[in-house]
């Protein structure tokens, strides 16, 4: 997680990422010793789609395992952010 800890409504939600990833996290650790070393990358994006926006979002969901078949998570997200007109800055992005 980042170096500051967001506050007001973002909260739920770091909170939720952080509560997720921790305890995923010691999950997987537990299935295998080939996963005592996993660990999340220390960033995640969040993203609210309107409800006029349930159709796209459901045909994504429907469609991303064949989607990750032909691109990587990265490009994908970048394609997300340029599409949505989201600035970002491509040495933070990735850790």
């Amino acid at each position: 997680m980042g170096l500051m800890e967001p506050r007001g409504p973002f909260k739920r939600h770091y909170k939720a990422v952080e509560e997720f990833k921790k305890s995923t996290s010691k999950w997987l650790k537990s299935q295998s010793p080939d996963l005592a070393k996993f660990s999340w990358q220390g960033g995640y994006g969040a993203f609210s789609p309107s409800e006029s926006q349930l159709d796209s979002v459901t045909a994504y969901i429907r469609d991303q395992r064949e989607d990750q078949r032909t691109k990587s998570f990265k490009e994908e997200f970048r394609e997300y952010l340029k599409k949505n007109n989201l600035p970002f800055d491509e040495e933070h992005l990735w850790d």
